[in-house]
């Protein structure tokens, strides 16, 4: 845009026309006092543009607009004319990586945060998005479990104070946090030191995920190469933007999360339901075929479990059921299956190597219930257990089949409570275990 001055907006003269300057075969602009100028700026976008070119074709009306900078003589001959599509296929192109066009690179982060299955896709469009700025650096996520308690770790003999959090606070205060390097009291926190770690980081800022009403779901922790990086409202907006979309696409992969886990788990416990437990089954059974190790599977029931809640009341009775689940899943190896069928019904599936290793795992379920359990009134119960056990071979996969025949060693259990030796009854062996 020239001035008043007869300045183009960039500061520089400018030259009478780019007509003018196609006249001279050499194709440069006249600068001051005659002495030689600059090369014109439309033959250095267009090098294959002959300097001869007859003047009858100079002076025809083309579809290429007039070079901005100069007179509207400016025209080229309709050969070199930019065809319509490629100028439309440019412009889409200027538009989508122009700073303040951000509507191509909005539409893709939508698309990406719409089809993100996991958190970690999530951010990974939204550092996508992020790092398309050249000013500025996607340090990490922090997702609202870590920001909740995210401190420094004291170094070894090291007297100074507790450092402070830049993601905590924006965490706590539910708003954007910005730190400079150049800001004395910067080495309170403990993100300084990605000054360090990035030299031409001069900015950060930690960026909440809001959701309306209630706290962040994470918090992005941002470099900027600016002392003023932060404050450009192009970025601010694209920020609000993320933070926007970013919630909603986080809250429902979320809920997702949690219905799948209602489909397999026990509200209550957090143990697998009756269905959960079945598909596990499917995989711990194919487990143990392949390493060829002999499984058993264990039905478990609370002995006067009912006495609870009819005392005390049936939260009284779910901190049991609760206290029971973490008590077994303690006894069992991480490996092991442990499920929660209804009311006071358990049921386990573990390797059985020997009967020597069956005894040992019994032994460590006897010895956790022995323990009193504590009621949320301060009350304590003691409760006894009872079991049926069933060995099976590594082949075995029909489950509904197996859980008939450890409920029979159950009820046998339950019958001889007064008179049983062990809290456990071990019915017949399929294809025995080793001794």
């Amino acid at each position: 845009m020239t001035t008043a001055s007869g300045l183009d907006s960039s500061g520089f003269s400018m030259a009478p026309s780019c007509h003018e300057a196609l006249s001279r075969p050499e194709g440069f602009r006249e600068g001051e006092n005659g002495e030689e100028g600059s090369p014109c700026r439309l033959l250095t976008l267009l090098p294959c543009l002959n300097p001869d070119t007859p003047e009858s074709d100079r002076t025809k009306v083309c579809s290429v607009r007039s070079c901005p900078e100069h007179s509207a003589s400016c025209a080229l001959p309709e050969s070199l004319a930019v065809p319509e599509r490629e100028r439309k296929q440019s412009g889409a192109e200027e538009r989508e990586t122009r700073p303040g066009g951000q509507e191509a690179l909005e539409r893709r982060l939508l698309e990406d945060l719409f089809l993100a299955e996991t958190e970690d896709e999530v951010f990974s469009g939204l550092s996508s998005a992020l790092t398309k700025r050249m000013d500025l650096i996607f340090m990490e996520p922090v997702s609202d479990r870590t920001a909740r308690g995210h401190r420094s770790r004291r170094l070894a003999g090291d007297s100074s104070p507790p450092r402070r959090s830049l993601v905590t606070e924006s965490y706590r205060q539910a708003a954007p946090q910005l730190l400079k390097a150049s800001d004395p009291s910067s080495i309170e926190f403990v993100e300084s030191l990605r000054f360090d770690v990035f030299p031409s980081v001069v900015s950060l800022c930690a960026w909440p995920i809001l959701q309306a009403g209630e706290d962040p779901l994470a918090i992005l922790l941002l470099g900027g190469q600016g002392n003023r990086t932060f404050e450009d409202p192009s970025l601010r907006d694209l920020l609000r933007i993320i933070s926007q979309w970013g919630s909603i696409a986080l809250a429902r992969i979320r809920k997702k999360s949690e219905l799948e886990a209602l489909c397999v788990r026990d509200p209550l416990t957090g143990l697998l339901n009756r269905h959960g437990f079945s598909v596990a089954f499917s995989s711990f059974s194919g487990s143990l075929r392949r390493r060829v190790f002999r499984g058993v599977l264990g039905a478990l029931d609370l002995d006067d479990f009912k006495p609870i809640n009819d005392a005390w009341g049936h939260p009284a009775g779910d901190a049991v059921l609760r206290e029971v689940s973490s008590r077994l899943r303690k006894a069992l190896r991480e490996s092991d299956l442990l499920g929660r069928l209804g009311g006071d019904e358990f049921v386990f599936v573990a390797e059985a190597s020997s009967k020597a290793a069956l005894n040992s795992l019994m032994g460590r379920i006897s010895r956790v219930f022995a323990r009193p359990f504590l009621l949320p009134q301060g009350q304590q119960v003691t409760l006894s257990l009872s079991a049926g056990l069933l060995c099976f071979s590594p082949g075995s996969s029909d489950l509904d089949g197996l859980l008939r025949e450890a409920d029979a060693a159950l009820y046998d259990a339950k019958r001889r409570k007064g008179e049983r030796e062990t809290f456990y009854v071990l019915c017949h062996e399929h294809s025995g275990v080793g001794t």
